[in-house]
Order: C-alpha cells, then sequence, then structure tokens
C-alpha cells in the first residue's frame, strides 16, 4: 500500500521525506510532512481502521508498520523505495546503446 502511496509523490514531496526527519513521537508522520494530512496517526484511529478494513489509508498502514516494525526501520525502507523509484525512472528514460561486435561465424 505504501509502495503504490510513494509512487503517487511528486518530486518536492519526494525531497521532503528524503531531507527531513519522521516518524518519531514528537515528529510528523509520513502522510504529513508530505503534505496530505494525516489520519490513523494514534492507536484509537488505527485500530478502528483495522476493525474495518481500512489499512488501505496511507496514515494508517504507516502506524501499523510502525508498530510493527519501529519508525527507524520502516523509513529506512521508505527511504530506499523511494530512492530506487527514482532510479528505475532514471533508467527507463535513459537511451539504449547497442553497440555490440558482429561475429562472423567461422566455416
Amino acid at each position: 500500500m505504501i509502495g503504490h502511496y510513494l509512487l503517487t509523490l511528486s518530486t518536492e514531496q519526494e525531497e521532503r521525506v528524503l531531507t527531513r526527519s519522521f516518524g518519531g513521537s514528537a515528529q510528523h508522520c509520513l502522510c504529513m510532512l508530505v503534505g496530505d494530512g494525516c489520519w490513523g496517526a494514534n492507536m484509537e484511529e488505527l485500530l478502528a481502521a483495522e476493525a474495518f478494513g481500512q489499512r488501505e489509508v496511507p496514515g494508517a498502514a504507516y502506524e501499523y508498520l510502525v508498530t510493527r516494525f519501529g519508525a527507524p526501520r520502516v523509513n529506512a525502507a521508505i527511504r530506499n523505495r523511494i530512492l530506487s523509484n527514482r532510479a528505475r525512472r532514471i533508467l527507463q528514460n535513459a537511451p539504449v546503446f547497442r553497440d555490440t561486435e558482429v561475429v562472423e561465424s567461422v566455416r
């Protein structure tokens, strides 16, 4: 879910996620940092979202992962995903060079 959410971020939003701290007890969550507001930022909202099967909401999915794996691990995974998305976009737009030598068959 968060992977699909990260694909929708603009370059400016990605830059905010990469350069600012988030996810701690006194810091913004991922959605607040991106600028989409924050839903699922406390445990009551998270449990309510779980009860209704709404983990598709990025804030709730993020909070669930933080409670399960811890903020440093989840934040590192999110930043790595953003960097891999950028690398994939760069490689998709790169020109393809096919400078291979033709080897003639030997008879």
